[in-house]
């Protein structure tokens, strides 16, 4: 198993790419985008979700 490092390491590298190609595409649809800016990245959104379902805990709140 991964340790946290190197999990978030790996998406981050993945939605670097991700959201590049996906920013391109929606550009060509030619519809109007509304962009906001988050707190959080959308890579700490997944980091954070796929390791509290590799965690044990059985409720968010006692994770978080």
């Amino acid at each position: 198993m991964f340790n946290s490092t190197e999990l978030f390491c790996l998406i981050d590298d993945f939605f670097l790419k991700f959201e590049a190609t996906y920013w391109n595409f929606l550009k060509q649809s030619n519809r109007s985008l509304r962009i906001r800016t988050a707190h959080l990245t959308i890579s700490e959104i997944c980091f954070i979700a796929i390791w509290y379902k590799c965690s044990h805990f059985n409720n968010f709140k006692a994770f978080f």
